[in-house]
């Protein structure tokens, strides 16, 4: 799609998240980007675990609508996925190379979250393929680290400075 027009004439025919089966997973990436660790092994992605509920439609729109709008303003970001499960839906901004706290704060705005709304950390590419894990060990691993997260978070969100 080369249009904001052309991506808005397929999607209002997209049955929306909550329509959706359980185990689904939705992908959104840049032209030439491909959803696979081993495509960006220098990037990573954020990924944020909501509670099901029905919010999970237009936090799925926003976040469409801030890739296509260039909401983030940087060239990494790469592209969406959204996992529909059956307690949580996760959803993953994927970057190219490391991730930023400006792409962050920015992924909060667009959700229309704060650091406490949901978990929220970011897992590098490079550690999945090295330790070969599925997801959600490698997100154990992460949760591991909780001062940086927090910093992460923190960065983001301005406190501290």
């Amino acid at each position: 799609m080369r249009t904001a027009e052309e991506f808005f004439r397929l999607y209002c025919y997209l049955k929306r998240p909550t329509e959706l089966p359980v185990d689904v997973e939705l992908r959104f990436f840049r032209q030439g980007e491909t959803p696979m660790w081993e495509s960006s092994p220098r990037g990573g992605c954020w990924v944020v675990k909501l509670w099901k509920d029905r919010s999970v439609d237009l936090k799925w729109e926003q976040l469409l609508l801030a890739c296509i709008g260039e909401r983030f303003n940087d060239l990494n970001v790469i592209g969406v996925v959204l996992s529909l499960r059956f307690s949580v839906d996760i959803i993953q901004l994927w970057m190219k190379e490391k991730q930023k706290a400006e792409v962050f704060g920015a992924l909060l705005e667009v959700l229309g979250l704060n650091a406490r709304d949901a978990v929220i950390y970011y897992k590098e590419h490079g550690k999945s393929m090295v330790v070969s894990v599925s997801m959600r060990k490698v997100g154990q691993l992460d949760h591991a680290e909780p001062q940086r997260l927090q910093a992460h978070q923190e960065a983001a969100a301005g406190i501290g400075t």
